[in-house]
């Protein structure tokens, strides 16, 4: 099954400058947060967590891509890969899967297999791994803070989810089919 890629597109300096303006954002929210305010922690808590998660990923694959000789033509919105996983995400669902996603160059690309490999793990190791940041800011500063113990517990739900679905249909599997592949 093909995944369908909507027409929005945008080139690489604006996607690239979207990326690292939505992170610093998150950087200096989760520096700012206002721990006098259970509330108001949580919910830019969850903002920090989800900015870091969705621009990380394509951020990290542009920046391995263009280390390792990866070369791409634009970004673009576009269906996630989950959505190729059968009875886990329910059809009317599908359509609100939209992720940010960066167009391969591969006549310009001059990468190795194991830089490709490399270039599609980035993505899903700094989704995995950086919102993680999030909640333990929050518990350094107050370790039995309620949002800093449900961020963890998200965190720990999108890694163990992205270690399930990843090697299935996502980047991971991407990695595996590059490495795998015998010219």
């Amino acid at each position: 099954m093909k995944v369908q890629k909507t027409k929005f597109r945008m080139n690489l300096f604006l996607g690239t400058f979207l990326c690292t303006i939505a992170i610093s954002f998150s950087t200096f929210l989760l520096a700012n947060l206002p721990f006098e305010n259970s509330i108001l922690i949580l919910i830019l808590g969850l903002l920090c967590w989800f900015l870091l998660w969705f621009f990380t990923h394509d951020l990290a694959h542009f920046i391995i891509g263009m280390v390792a000789g990866v070369r791409f033509s634009h970004y673009y919105l576009g269906r996630s890969d989950i959505i190729k996983l059968k009875g886990v995400i329910p059809a009317s669902l599908k359509q609100m899967l939209i992720v940010l996603g960066l167009k391969i160059d591969r006549n310009r690309s001059r990468a190795s297999k194991a830089g490709f490999a490399a270039m599609y793990l980035a993505g899903p190791l700094a989704s995995m791994l950086t919102p993680f940041g999030v909640p333990m800011i929050i518990l350094l500063k107050d370790s039995t803070n309620i949002a800093g113990l449900l961020l963890l517990l998200i965190s720990i739900v999108n890694l163990v989810f992205t270690f399930w679905f990843s090697p299935r249909v996502g980047c991971i599997s991407k990695a595996r089919k590059r490495l795998a592949k015998h010219n």
